[in-house]
């Protein structure tokens, strides 16, 4: 009861910090999610090296995330020209530079986990501040929350719907080998909730997208969360860890809580693409 009491009151400060910076403007939700940004790179980084042999310069290749994200907020804004990217480039040769000088088998493993984490975590949360200004819709160069509070909306739908009805109704797993809870009947419920959830959005907000469009956009996030937390699993699973850390009481880490964005935005990057 303690630990589900500690899990209710996590998730709504979580859920009420990230609706208050979306909406309170552009500055705030950058903010917020260069933040996660870091921390979330710094769990995995952390989670990558109980292997062994595997060591990362964990605070630089989080600032490097950090970095990306701050660029991608100054470029989509409009306020900074696409050069701003660049000394992104240096954390790179940085990374490749300092693998020469460590002694070990694995340096290679160490470089690769260090990019992929910059393309895993850092890249999908450049595609969501893309989705923040995204220029097709309303104004060119303005800050829309519309759109990423609606994302946010649905993902937190889908989960909290997948976990009640997975709880109340699963027999069938659906992925036993890495995540033996998830069931056919908790994902089918997931979908047919979210989807239903996009509806009123429709109708709210018709000159984002249309019915169909809003129905889509519903269920790429449930697709592709779902794949997202798998292999947030799997990464966990090859570690032999049950929580990406304990940042969060009740939910575990940061990654936790992310896992089902992080594979979602760059799946809806090129939905949006496809649609419009």
């Amino acid at each position: 009861m303690k630990e589900l009491y500690a899990r209710g009151v996590s998730g709504i400060v979580f859920v009420a910090l990230v609706t208050f910076c979306i909406l309170f403007g552009s500055y705030s939700f950058a903010l917020l999610f260069a933040l996660i940004t870091g921390l979330s790179l710094w769990e995995f980084y952390t989670l990558i090296e109980k292997q062994p042999d595997i060591k990362i310069n964990k605070l630089m290749a989080s600032l490097s995330g950090v970095y990306l994200f701050a660029a991608a907020y100054f470029y989509f804004s409009g306020l900074l020209p696409a050069g701003i990217f660049l000394p992104w480039l240096g954390f790179l040769i940085y990374f490749s530079a300092m693998e020469l000088f460590k002694n070990g088998l694995k340096n290679l493993h160490a470089l690769a986990y260090t990019c992929f984490g910059q393309i895993y975590i850092s890249l999908a949360m450049v595609l969501l501040m893309r989705m923040a200004f995204l220029p097709s819709i309303q104004d060119n160069g303005n800050y829309h929350p519309v759109l990423l509070m609606s994302f946010f909306v649905l993902v937190w739908i889908a989960d909290t719907s997948a976990y009640v009805i997975g709880s109340l109704f699963g027999k069938h797993k659906l992925f036993e080998r890495i995540s033996p809870k998830k069931t056919w009947e908790g994902f089918i419920g997931e979908l047919i909730i979210t989807i239903a959830a996009a509806v009123p959005a429709a109708h709210w907000f018709p000159e984002i997208f249309s019915l169909g469009e809003w129905m889509g956009f519903a269920a790429v996030i449930v697709v592709f969360g779902l794949l997202g937390d798998l292999f947030e699993s799997l990464i966990k699973r090859t570690v032999q860890v049950k929580d990406s850390g304990n940042l969060i009481p009740g939910h575990g880490g940061l990654l936790d809580r992310m896992d089902t964005v992080l594979l979602a935005i760059p799946a809806l990057s090129l939905y949006l693409l496809f649609i419009q």
